[in-house]
């Protein structure tokens, strides 16, 4: 059988929960009748968490097929379930010596580097597979692998580039409000509940969480209150990091206008701070207002050139407006000024390419 095309393997079309499993690889199966009965009655059985006979059924099949990696990776996910990774590990790799890029055992693996808290490996089983068969359930996972890492500002990124393409997809909104929870956002992880509890109104978690953020925004309400209070007052109204902590709440209950005003101020107040322009642009972003977001953050990246979260919005925005050319001329203005930042010069290469590339298209 060629490598990639296996059956869905047991748990990945069958289960209720997580559905982002559900289909991830449906290819055309090559077994033998009996093979075929034996593997429905495994994902029966699977279904009622009946581990012991489904892994009879599946073990009788490979009796009969020995080398179907249907048949394995069926196995080897069943395992996963019950948290046999040695066993599951053990399967996917024997798969991987006749198809080393098979994608399902490429997950198996990862998935067990992800148990076994080898997150670094983790990230790359992932990413391998989604080069093979880039389906979003993959992307979750190197999402959820990422927030683990402590890197919730990519895990956001990757979450935020996959909801442009599918803005409602449950598993992916789930998961940025977890990590926008982790960050301290809270307004922001709340709205997104909100949305759930109307998508899912019967999910527990986010039932549960919509109640607790709801609290915590109360609390915040009344600490906006105070600063507000505070900046007007002769003796603070010219402190920068008390005007950035109000748009930091502000920003957190999500009224993002507000926020990106108040970052603004302590900026004027203290204008070689790129955090605080740049935290304005964002929120630009986020309102989807693109000129005043490509312009606050134009200014935080003269300020800090290496600042790689700065230069991938900026890479998202010009791409949407369509003013690559402009931000060549930014990229280039800025080199000139911090001559052999090798990412700037990265960065420029990649956009002479784009522009040559489009030119050559449009002529």
């Amino acid at each position: 059988m060629p490598p990639g095309n296996h059956a869905p393997a047991i748990g990945f079309d069958t289960l209720p929960a997580p559905k982002e499993e559900q289909g991830l690889w449906d290819k055309v199966m090559v077994l033998s009748k009996i093979s075929r009965i034996k593997l429905e009655r495994a994902r029966e059985f699977r279904k009622k968490g009946a581990y012991r006979e489904a892994e009879e059924e599946l073990r009788e099949a490979l009796e009969e097929q020995p080398d179907e990696p249907d048949l394995k990776l069926g196995l080897a996910i069943l395992y996963l379930k019950q948290k046999r990774y040695p066993d599951a590990m053990a399967l996917a790799e024997e798969v991987l010596l006749d198809f080393p890029s098979d994608s399902q055992a490429l997950y198996v693996l990862g998935e067990v580097a992800f148990h076994e808290n080898r997150f670094d490996a983790a990230i790359g089983y992932f990413k391998k597979g989604y080069q093979v068969d880039p389906r979003p359930f993959l992307k979750l996972r190197i999402a959820k692998t990422l927030s683990k890492m402590g890197k919730n500002e990519e895990a956001l990124e990757v979450l935020e580039n996959e909801l442009l393409r599918d803005p409602r997809n449950i598993f992916y909104l789930k998961e940025k409000a977890v990590v926008l929870n982790r960050l301290g956002r809270a307004g922001e992880a709340l709205a997104i509940y909100k949305e759930l509890r109307e998508l899912r109104p019967h999910d527990p978690f986010v039932r549960k969480e919509a109640i607790r953020l709801a609290g915590l925004e109360k609390m915040t309400q009344e600490t906006i209150r105070e600063l507000e209070v505070a900046i007007n007052m002769p003796s603070y109204e010219n402190d920068p990091q008390l005007r950035a902590l109000l748009a930091q709440k502000l920003k957190e209950q999500g009224s993002l206008e507000a926020a990106a005003h108040h970052f603004l101020k302590a900026f004027e107040l203290e204008p070689f701070n790129p955090y605080f322009v740049k935290q304005a642009g964002f929120c630009y972003y986020k309102m989807n207002n693109l000129d005043e977001a490509a312009m606050a953050l134009a200014q935080a990246l003269r300020l800090d050139p290496d600042d790689f979260y700065v230069t991938s919005t900026l890479d998202k925005i010009h791409t949407m407006r369509g003013s690559l050319e402009e931000y060549l001329a930014l990229i280039e203005d800025i080199l000139s000024q911090h001559p052999g930042k090798k990412r700037l010069m990265g960065k420029v290469r990649s956009l002479r390419k784009s522009l040559e590339k489009a030119q050559a298209t449009r002529g």
